[in-house]
């Protein structure tokens, strides 16, 4: 039972932490860059939350959901869980890309290089704490 309650609040910190840092990030953003700069900043942002928001929904809730299953399946649902982030962060991150390149000024695009590995990283948080 103790087991079960640690899983638990290391999930509910590392849900307050994530959040605090797009709090955070935002605030660095808003701090050096000017009005149309931190719209641009903010769209993007908001895409990739979003994209975030969907994975965590569609692929790390389930993986939490069978974490009881045992290890090896665990781990064989987030290979899979793992290659969908990487597919969803290669098609979000392309339309950060393109959405950037559009604005011959802006610098977003270098962003979207970093979309997939974001959302990987986010995904394999999940197969982790599903893991134990």
């Amino acid at each position: 039972m103790a087991g079960e309650r640690g899983k638990a609040a290391a999930g509910t910190l590392d849900q307050i932490f994530s959040s605090a840092s797009n709090g955070l990030i935002l605030l660095a953003l808003a701090v050096v860059s000017d009005a149309a700069e931190f719209g641009q900043l903010s769209v993007v942002f908001t895409v990739f939350a979003a994209g975030v928001g969907l994975l965590r929904g569609a692929l790390g809730t389930p993986l939490l959901l069978v974490a009881d299953r045992g290890l090896e399946y665990v781990r064989t649902q987030g290979r899979h869980a793992v290659a969908a982030a990487l597919l969803a962060g290669l098609v979000v991150g392309a339309a950060i890309v393109a959405y950037g390149l559009a604005d011959r000024d802006s610098a977003l695009w270098v962003v979207g290089l970093g979309v997939p590995l974001l959302m990987v990283q986010d995904v394999i948080r999940y197969v982790a704490i599903a893991a134990g």
